[in-house]
């Protein structure tokens, strides 16, 4: 995890009026190096170190106009991943990414829940946008 010698010299080269966290990025297989992590309202990228630790410092002021983030993990092999995080909450970020294999899988789309996904009005647009398509030379 974090050492405390990295979270003391970086809790001192943050000012008086800032706001100082950090994490480490993680999977079922470990730590996550080297991976930008984007805070969605803060609009501040991060990235994790070679051990998957990242630190965020931010003003006062701006922290206090979010004080809640989601942090965005968008990575190729991982997918998109959020992480909903109180700014003000004692102690470190613990982000675990799911792998691939353990995502949710919602399987195929099936005719007769269609329309809750859709909307009633899909059948109709769908043939519209066909008869569209062949009208076109």
């Amino acid at each position: 995890m974090l050492s405390a010698s990295s979270i003391s010299a970086q809790a001192r080269a943050a000012s008086p009026d800032s706001l100082y966290r950090w994490g480490q990025l993680h999977d079922q297989n470990g730590p996550l190096p080297h991976m930008p992590l984007h805070f969605k309202r803060l609009k501040m990228t991060v990235t994790t170190d070679a051990a998957g630790e990242f630190h965020l410092v931010v003003p006062m002021r701006r922290a206090l106009r979010v004080s809640r983030d989601v942090i965005i993990l968008k990575q190729s092999s991982l997918g998109l991943q959020e992480l909903e995080v109180e700014l003000f909450e004692a102690g470190p970020i613990d982000f675990r990414a799911l792998t691939l294999s353990e995502q949710p899988s919602f399987g195929p789309l099936k005719e007769d829940n269609i329309e809750d996904v859709l909307g009633k009005d899909w059948r109709t647009q769908r043939q519209q946008e066909q008869q569209r398509k062949q009208k076109k030379p």
